[in-house]
């Protein structure tokens, strides 16, 4: 019995250096992708493809690690990048629907994080959700135009009201327990 957790205790040992070794191996890796792209912007003007380089790699290094601690950089990055690509390319012009533009991106990014993390890793990231659908609803919004702007003007003066009655709800929850 004591030589079964004997080597079972080594078994988990040798697992879990294995995956430090190979989180070790994909961070410098991503290092080395990061440092020349960096050094490259320097000489070239590559804008908005630095920072799609560094998204894509994180979320490779996510695949490649089934890490999901890797996805979140990895979609902020893409979502940023996606959207000043579509500006800066002139895919999109005008104040309003650039900015629309740029949060739908946003949005779509941090959503990914949720994406890749059900499809690539043991744990489905939930929580990217949240401010992925309230931007895409801001930029919904500013899609909208002055109707949009309008109810965002009106929410402003409910949300807080909102914040206050879901505080409310969870202290009378927490003291009925």
């Amino acid at each position: 019995m004591k030589n079964t957790i004997n080597q079972r205790n080594q078994y988990d040992h040798q697992t879990e250096q294995h995956g430090n070794k190979q989180h070790q191996l994909v961070g410098g890796m991503l290092l080395i992708v990061a440092g020349i792209a960096l050094v490259l912007a320097q000489f070239f003007n590559l804008g908005v493809w630095v920072l799609l380089t560094l998204g894509v790699g994180f979320t490779v290094a996510g695949i490649a690690t089934r890490h999901a601690g890797w996805f979140i950089p990895g979609g902020i990055l893409n979502g940023i990048g996606l959207g000043v690509l579509l500006i800066e390319s002139g895919i999109v012009s005008g104040e309003p629907v650039e900015g629309a533009t740029f949060l739908l991106a946003f949005a779509l990014g941090w959503a990914s994080i949720t994406l890749f993390t059900r499809l690539f890793s043991n744990e489905a990231l939930l929580w990217p959700l949240i401010p992925a659908g309230i931007m895409a609803f801001i930029g919904g919004a500013l899609f909208l135009g002055e109707v949009g702007l309008g109810m965002l003007s009106t929410l402003n003066y409910i949300w807080p009201l909102l914040l206050v009655i879901g505080g409310l709800i969870i202290i009378v929850r927490s003291r009925q327990r």
